[in-house]
């Protein structure tokens, strides 16, 4: 009688298969190594043992290991001989690296680049492509570095200045600024009703000059005066630009063959929608909001941002935002569909029209039973986020109306105490701080309509009212 089961004749002469087969070694995805051996290769050999006696047998399993064992002699001097040329390669190329960082640095420090390299590092500088390289530097690859290496340590030195000089003086400015529009008086001109951000007052050549002015050259508050007279000319010219960029958002929203009628400012179909935020804006609003939303958050060396956004970001972190940016697109459509719906021309009616003649809105969807009503302004962001929000809550009502109605992002206020400016909205503790130490009146003194409004006060929160109630209160239904 013969076993159920028995070994292979090759696993009974040499339980070790790795002494008669070559080995091949295997990475899975997790990194873990394993020996292996080829399936073709162990069936050539078992073809070879079978017919053969035990004697025979086991005389060609040891001239396999012999065989076996020359091959891995030989594969390991090949792989020391290898090694070594590797490694005489590296020390060389290494030389090489090292003899041209040591000509290139004591150029630099020639040509008065030191500062940059003490505050920098050699080893961040040593970095660059044209640094680093392991080629010998020859007069002729050496009359091609040079213009490359004078630009790079040119940037190297702009951003040391951004970074140790200039942001100190632009956080002089932000205060200088901040106590600006504090004092509503010292700006009397009333045809600008939105004053810009520090981060766009900063780029405006007077007080661009006096934050690059020379290191020797000290800055302080008083140095900005100057500056700040001539800034109503700037700030009508900034408040010109950013119409006409507006402009031409909604225009190329509008349909084929559509004419609007009047000031394109003040018609009601002028709405924008932030690109980051996804919030809508009427015109006012729109050019009060400046988003961070979109900033890229991170370090520079997950990023590796080019060196104008380097300097961007140094900018930004001293203001705390980025200059206005026409970061918006045109929801036109949507408005003339719900000016439509009020019975209106939506080429000819203006937002204060509307104000006086649009019919209450509720929302089917999230309060069929017509007990919250909405002002036409909040019943067409409400349609809005419905458009938006409709694919992704399908099914999921109490989830979308929680979203409608929590609100996102955040809501934020606006002083009434200051002129109006871009990105002034901040969080209601804020704000109350804001009040005490700017104006110093108590946190339990301030008042919201009286010391503070929503930073979005154009589009109102819906009300819990009947049809008669809304009727009784506004004379024009």
């Amino acid at each position: 009688m013969e076993p159920a089961y028995s070994k292979p004749v090759i696993t009974q002469l040499c339980p070790n298969l790795t002494e008669l087969l070559p080995t091949y070694i295997f990475r899975d995805l997790r990194l873990r190594f394993t020996e292996m051996i080829q399936t073709s290769q162990y069936e050539v050999l078992s073809l070879r043992l079978n017919g053969l006696s035990c004697a025979e047998q086991t005389l060609v399993i040891e001239e396999t290991k012999k065989a076996v064992r020359v091959i891995r002699e030989h594969a390991d001097a090949c792989k020391a001989w290898l090694s070594g040329v590797n490694r005489a390669r590296s020390d060389e190329l290494h030389q090489i690296r090292e003899g041209r960082k040591r000509v290139i640095k004591e150029w630099l420090e020639t040509e008065g680049w030191k500062p940059e390299i003490d505050y920098h590092t050699w080893w961040k500088i040593s970095k660059h492509r044209a640094i680093k390289d392991s080629r010998p530097l020859t007069a002729r690859i050496w009359i091609r570095v040079r213009p490359i290496l004078t630009e790079y340590m040119s940037e190297m030195r702009t951003i040391r200045m951004e970074e140790t000089l200039y942001n100190s003086r632009r956080r002089i400015l932000l205060q200088a600024w901040t106590d600006f529009l504090g004092e509503p008086a010292s700006f009397p001109n009333t045809d600008v009703d939105v004053l810009p951000h520090v981060a766009d007052v900063a780029r405006f050549k007077p007080f661009d000059d006096i934050i690059k002015s020379p290191a020797h050259v000290v800055v302080e508050r008083d140095t900005f005066l100057p500056a700040f007279v001539a800034l109503p000319n700037l700030v009508r010219n900034w408040r010109r630009q950013v119409d006409q960029q507006l402009a031409t958002i909604i225009t190329s929203g509008y349909p084929k063959e559509y004419v609007p009628a009047g000031d394109i400012r003040q018609l009601a179909t002028s709405v924008f929608v932030c690109n980051a935020c996804e919030q809508l804006f009427f015109w006012i609003d729109a050019v009060a909001h400046n988003c961070n939303l979109d900033f890229p958050k991170g370090s520079s060396k997950e990023r590796n941002d080019s060196f104008k956004e380097q300097v961007a970001r140094i900018a930004h972190y001293s203001f705390g935002s980025s200059p206005w940016s026409p970061k918006f697109r045109s929801s036109t459509a949507l408005a003339i569909h719900v000016i439509r719906s009020c019975c209106q021309d939506p080429r000819t009616a203006t937002l204060a029209h509307m104000d006086k003649t649009s019919a209450p809105f509720y929302c089917i969807a999230c309060h069929p039973d017509g007990k919250i009503v909405m002002h036409w302004r909040k019943g067409l962001e409400h349609n809005h986020l419905h458009n938006n929000r409709d694919q992704a809550f399908e099914g999921n009502k109490s989830r979308l109306q929680s979203h409608l109605l929590s609100g996102r992002p955040p809501r934020t206020y606006r002083c009434l105490l200051c002129r109006r400016s871009v990105g002034a909205g901040k969080l209601l503790r804020n704000m109350t701080c804001h009040i005490e130490e700017q104006h110093g009146i108590s946190i339990l003194n301030v008042l919201e309509g009286i010391h503070y409004v929503k930073e979005i006060d154009s589009i109102p929160d819906p009300v819990t009212l009947s049809w008669e109630t809304w009727s009784e209160q506004n004379p024009y239904l």
